[in-house]
């Protein structure tokens, strides 16, 4: 699962969350996988306040580019006639 994060990385997937998930089945048995864990955790929640204590420039731009993803998601969608339920 650890390597498959990693692997996610660099192409489509949820890279960080397989990471995280991998790093947390190996911290059950392993002492440096725990120590791991806890620093990506750390670095993640800094990063996270970053961004949400970061100048209202920053937190606009960023919420304009999620709603403009949310927006081509859905065109997309619309456009392409993706159905949302299989069958």
């Amino acid at each position: 699962m650890l390597l498959l994060g990693v692997i996610m990385l660099f192409t489509p997937g949820p890279g960080w969350a397989a990471i995280i998930l991998g790093l947390g089945m190996l911290a059950l048995e392993f002492d440096w996988a725990e120590r791991t864990l806890e620093r990506v955790l750390d670095k993640m929640e800094r990063a996270a306040e970053q961004v949400t204590k970061g100048s209202p420039a920053r937190r606009y731009a960023l919420l304009a580019v999620g709603l403009l993803s949310l927006v081509a998601l859905v065109a997309m969608t619309l456009i392409w006639d993706v159905p949302f339920f299989p069958g």
